[in-house]
């Protein structure tokens, strides 16, 4: 499995090793194989561009998922998708919130996986999903000792 990860922010210093880390255990505590999947760490400016050029709202948000192939699809090689995910976000929610930064972030990363095997959050019933699902993840990773700081 190749998870490439691209940092291209200065709001908050991330390892690239454990963004790598991050990603492949939840893959496996999802059940997910994939051979590619990359993550960019980008700014807030990249985050507002991507989302008016994807999305048509210029606003600016937390994370962007662009998903290739379905998780089931047998392909070779198998492309997952890509992510964007914008720690400056990450950060300045977690200040007004009393969170580490590093934990939203890791949601973050969490959130665009869990789009990518297939879960969506438009409504309030597949938001609800969506909340249980990052909560099991977060939980089989923080009692695994696997984390961003």
């Amino acid at each position: 499995m190749n998870i490439e990860v691209f940092d291209n922010q200065r709001s908050l210093l991330v390892s690239k090793e454990r963004v790598v880390h991050i990603v492949e255990a939840t893959l496996n505590f999802l059940k997910i194989t994939t051979d590619i999947l990359t993550v960019h760490l980008v700014s807030k400016q990249r985050i507002k561009e991507l989302h008016l050029e994807l999305f048509n709202d210029p606003s600016v948000t937390d994370c962007i998922t662009q998903p290739f192939d379905l998780p089931k699809t047998k392909k070779k090689p198998h492309f997952l998708g890509e992510v964007f995910v914008c720690p400056w976000v990450a950060k300045t929610y977690a200040q007004k919130k009393g969170f580490d930064p590093y934990d939203e972030l890791t949601l973050y990363i969490i959130h665009t996986i869990l789009h990518l095997s297939g879960l969506e959050d438009t409504t309030p019933e597949k938001a609800a999903k969506m909340r249980v699902a990052e909560k099991k993840v977060l939980e089989h990773l923080k009692s695994n000792n696997i984390h961003l700081k």
